[in-house]
């Protein structure tokens, strides 16, 4: 399954597969959205669309396309997007055949 990576990441670190955050995520405003949209499994961990999320420092992660499309870390990821960021730029690069990484491409 292909993660969809979501944070303001660096797209020139990306290409060569590091993760370099501009900017760490709002974690309330994360918070929110996973009280909205997502669920906490017996252990407390976050999940969206029944995948594990996993958290990262200033990003996340989460399982999206592979035997099924995970559309509820979709309009999770749309909606983090929405209420992160000044402008509305999403940029995909594809890392080899696991990871899609979505980056909300930040104006500095």
């Amino acid at each position: 399954m292909h993660a969809l990576t979501m944070g303001h990441i660096d797209p020139d670190a990306v290409l060569d597969r590091n993760t370099v955050v501009r900017e760490a995520l709002d974690m309330r405003i994360v918070g929110r959205l996973f009280r909205d949209l997502g669920e906490a499994d017996t252990e407390d961990r976050w999940r969206l669309g029944g995948c594990k999320v996993e958290f990262y420092d200033g990003y996340i992660a989460v399982p999206w396309l592979g035997g099924r499309t995970n559309c509820v870390a979709e309009e999770f990821a749309l909606q983090l997007h929405r209420e992160t960021s000044p402008k509305p730029v999403w940029k995909g690069i594809r890392l080899g055949p696991l990871r899609i990484v979505f980056i909300v491409v930040s104006p500095y």
